[in-house]
């Protein structure tokens, strides 16, 4: 009875060994794949928040802000509550960066006109791995890019850092810097304003004529309505 006794304990002991063994294989691999879902999660989050300035950006610039020609600013996140950026957004990201949206603006209103162009920065953290800034990029799905030897690539664009970067009093764009592209893009003159808009792959153009006269128009049309219009024997007329 003794001898069977020891002989199960024995085979016992070989099995909760052997499990042991397999457990001790089997964890560091588990704990490896835990840890990339981890991250994978949270790279999903960052570029949740990207976008959500992307959007909240792109409305607030589509209503025709003045700002001074020849500038570039970082905008202050509270201006796009009423674009729809929540309250409640904290200005920073699960991996320490923290949120920028620069503003730049070129030309002038006379003569060739000013464009205001708008990018989203995240920045702050030189920690995070430069394969773990790109797996975000990739998430991003073509509006992200990286930064390396002063230029910000993208799948198919890229961005001169020197560009962005000419005003001291802002945070640098570094290679720890994520940044995304925003779809606004303004071109202004003295009486006129154009908007594209590249998810639509269409271009709004408004018209602030101040009684001023627009010349040799034939039709005109507001929206997909042509508008009947009073013209003057040379093609003009003015617009209130």
């Amino acid at each position: 009875m003794k001898k069977n006794f020891k002989n199960v304990s024995g085979g016992l002991l070989l099995e909760v060994l052997f499990m042991l063994a397999i457990l001790m294989i089997i964890f560091p691999i588990m704990q490896k794949d835990m840890k990339k879902r981890t991250e994978n999660l949270r790279n999903q989050m960052v570029v949740k928040d990207l976008m959500k300035l992307k959007n909240a950006v792109e409305i607030y610039l589509k209503k025709n802000p003045t700002f001074e020609e020849n500038v570039i600013i970082d905008l202050d996140l509270k201006n796009l509550v009423d674009s729809g950026l929540p309250s409640s957004f904290s200005g920073s990201n699960v991996l320490g960066q923290n949120y920028k949206v620069r503003l730049k603006t070129f030309g002038d209103t006379e003569n060739n006109g000013m464009t205001y162009d708008a990018i989203i920065i995240a920045t702050g953290n030189n920690d995070i791995p430069a394969v773990r800034i790109r797996e975000i990029v990739k998430e991003a799905k073509g509006y992200a890019g990286y930064v390396e030897d002063g230029m910000i690539y993208g799948p198919n664009w890229q961005l001169d850092v020197a560009n962005w970067n000419t005003n001291n009093d802002l945070v640098p764009i570094d290679n720890s810097s994520i940044v995304m592209k925003t779809g606004f893009s303004r071109k202004e003159y003295k009486y006129i304003s154009r908007v594209a808009n590249v998810g639509s792959a269409t271009m709004e153009t408004d018209l602030y004529m101040n009684l001023q006269q627009i010349n040799n128009v034939n039709n005109l049309y507001i929206g997909d309505t042509l508008e009947v219009v009073n013209l003057n024997a040379n093609g003009s007329f003015v617009v209130s």
